[in-house]
């Protein structure tokens, strides 16, 4: 997925000459803290809630940022994400070759494109993996999954920066009943610190003491 491919259909960027206050409302109704500011079809800058907040009556011209960040039309989904969170942004313009403005992108329908299109959003239990960097091997892990007849829809490494190099690896899963696939990771000796197993078995323990005190109640 492209930045052209997530352009809003709703937000429009500002003029040099709108509000501040104007500018403000419809931070609001959109749910950005940043918005840019273009004339005659080129971006000239972006302007910040806070700026906005500290001079509501000013012009747009008078407070905007003259360095704003951009993409470009063909900019890959990946690399937006890492745009909006490396410049601590809301939304971000994006620009055609020849620098001409397309559109707005806001960070939370990213989000939410990132969701809906994911493994993240379907049905699956979750199991956590820790261990130290030098053991781990995907092709191990994919294959423990296989021989219990499962896939993993989505996978994670987190680096936990610890003096022994550890990593906490999840995994989502296509199936909800894990006891298989966690007993075979267990027998090779992986350290399984969560899994969504056991929360289910957890939480229909709790739903059978409490039939039976409501039981022995009546």
């Amino acid at each position: 997925m492209f930045a052209y491919q997530l352009i809003s259909n709703e937000m429009f960027a500002l003029k040099p000459s709108d509000s501040a206050s104007s500018a403000l409302v419809f931070m609001e109704d959109w749910q950005v803290k940043d918005l840019p500011v273009v004339q005659n079809g080129k971006l000239i800058g972006t302007v910040n809630e806070k700026v906005l907040f500290d001079n509501e009556d000013e012009k747009v011209a008078n407070v905007l940022n003259p360095n704003p960040a951009f993409c470009f039309e063909n900019t890959h989904f990946y690399d937006l994400l890492k745009l909006l969170f490396i410049g601590n942004i809301s939304s971000i313009s994006v620009l055609d070759k020849e620098q001409n403005f397309k559109g707005i992108i806001a960070a939370k329908d990213l989000a939410k494109q990132l969701f809906d299109h994911s493994t993240l959003a379907q049905d699956g239990g979750v199991i956590v993996l820790q261990m130290n960097a030098r053991n781990y091997s995907l092709a191990e892990i994919a294959r423990i999954t296989e021989v219990n007849n499962a896939k993993i829809l989505y996978l994670h490494v987190n680096p936990l920066a610890d003096a022994e190099n550890n990593i906490q690896v999840s995994l989502k899963y296509n199936i909800t009943d894990l006891k298989y696939i966690i007993a075979t990771f267990e027998r090779f000796n992986y350290q399984v610190i969560f899994s969504s197993q056991q929360m289910d078995e957890d939480d229909a323990s709790s739903k059978r003491y409490d039939w039976l005190i409501k039981y022995l109640n009546t």
